[in-house]
């Protein structure tokens, strides 16, 4: 009979805690998607402003091979352009070959980074078309992490396959999707 209500007990107890450690609170309170949001501005060969909702994702890959291995954080912002209704969107995905996850702090990006340095690119879907770019110089700083919210902003020189150029800068507040390992 013991051992029935311990048991009882301890279950209650995990439910508990797997309810409290699914709840998406941070430090500053309560952050769901519906908080996620972010404001860019690109000029260049291309110019626009957006605004939208914005997520992340996070995964570290552990390989037998060192220079498989790494840690990739995206970051999605979907949106309109100018206030339009017309959608665009824009991943930006940091890649280090660490393999742990992405903390606080700045990064700095130049046009040819070396293997122990993080790589950014960006990937920009308008209506009708994608269009690739590689950071040539710029930072992003990462002002909070943790598996709810990635929250900072960017200023970086990006150049497509054509040889356009565009800056992108602004800030995003993001809401995590999935932080997880794989192998």
């Amino acid at each position: 009979m013991i051992t029935k209500i311990l048991l009882l007990r301890l279950s209650g107890l995990f439910v508990f805690i797997f309810l409290f450690a699914s709840c998406s609170k941070d430090e500053d309170g309560l952050f769901t998607a519906s908080d996620a949001s972010f404001e860019i501005t690109v000029t260049g060969d291309e110019s626009m402003n957006l605004n939208g909702e914005a997520s992340f994702v996070q995964v570290v890959v552990n390989s037998d091979d060192s220079e498989s291995s790494g840690t990739a954080l995206t970051i999605t912002l979907g949106g309109d352009v100018n206030n339009n209704s017309t959608a665009h969107s824009m991943i930006i995905s940091m890649i280090q070959p660490e393999t742990e996850l992405f903390s606080e702090g700045t990064y700095n990006f130049n046009a040819d980074p070396n293997p122990e340095e993080v790589y950014l690119s960006l990937t920009f879907y308008s209506e009708a078309t994608s269009s690739s770019y590689i950071s040539t110089s710029g930072t992003v700083s990462l002002d909070k992490v943790n598996r709810n919210r990635v929250k900072g902003n960017l200023n970086a020189q990006f150049e497509g396959p054509e040889d356009n150029k565009i800056t992108i800068s602004g800030n995003f507040d993001a809401y995590g999707i999935s932080q997880g390992w794989g192998i």
